[in-house]
């Protein structure tokens, strides 16, 4: 889950994120943040440093590592979405929270007397357990999505697979709501024998294939998918 806290200078993003980051880590999850800068020219790192040195001659990205650290230079402009991507891959994040504004439909929360930016979701005046709630949804319902195949068919009857998502996370749905995860569609053979699959077997193996179909070349909408291996 990706959450953006904006607001003015001097408002309180950083207390409430820091806030935030503490109760999350208290409840088990891997949490990220993320600092945007709006300085035109900003740096990082130090002039005459090695570092710097390295970038000076050239080097996309340069690499400082140490025992107790590791900072990743990255010397080109990348869009809010690679960002996140890249840092929720490293180390399996749960949640990557972002200060200062930047344009993704990711929710946003507005801190202090500021003009609500687009996709927000919440002002924070007070309330902060609503907006730690609204976190801890947010990344239980992501985690019932990464199960379901992304196609937004529409065959559960929804128009997103997020919806249906949030469905089960609610217990008004469940899986097999989804096309894919139908008990009648999902069997396994080894060698001519059928396999018996349990419930989470089959979730596991149906969402997993038919989101990896999905997105080969070629592909517009698997319907039936049969795959054989022969050893």
């Amino acid at each position: 889950m990706i959450l953006g806290i904006y607001g003015k200078s001097k408002s309180g993003k950083t207390s409430l994120i820091s806030r935030l980051i503490g109760e999350l880590k208290k409840k088990g999850y891997k949490v990220g943040s993320i600092k945007n800068i709006h300085q035109k020219g900003f740096t990082i790192d130090t002039e005459g440093k090695d570092t710097w040195e390295h970038t000076q001659a050239g080097a996309q990205v340069v690499v400082a590592r140490s025992e107790d650290e590791v900072a990743f230079l990255v010397n080109y402009s990348m869009s809010p979405s690679e960002v996140t991507a890249i840092i929720e891959g490293m180390a399996g994040l749960d949640i990557v929270l972002v200060e200062g504004y930047w344009e993704d439909d990711s929710p946003k929360v507005a801190v202090g007397e500021i003009e609500e930016k687009p996709n927000t979701v919440l002002r924070y005046k007070d309330n902060f357990d609503k907006i730690l709630g609204f976190a801890f949804e947010g990344i239980e319902e992501e985690r019932v999505l990464k199960q379901l195949p992304g196609l937004d068919c529409g065959k559960c009857g929804m128009d997103t697979c997020k919806q249906l998502a949030g469905g089960i996370r609610n217990d008004e749905n469940t899986f097999e709501d989804c096309y894919y995860f139908s008990e009648k569609r999902v069997s396994l053979e080894v060698g001519g024998n059928e396999i018996p699959l349990g419930k989470f077997a089959k979730e596991m193996v149906a969402g997993t294939i038919a989101g990896m179909v999905s997105s080969l070349k070629g592909v517009e909408e698997p319907k039936d998918i049969k795959i054989e291996i022969k050893g």
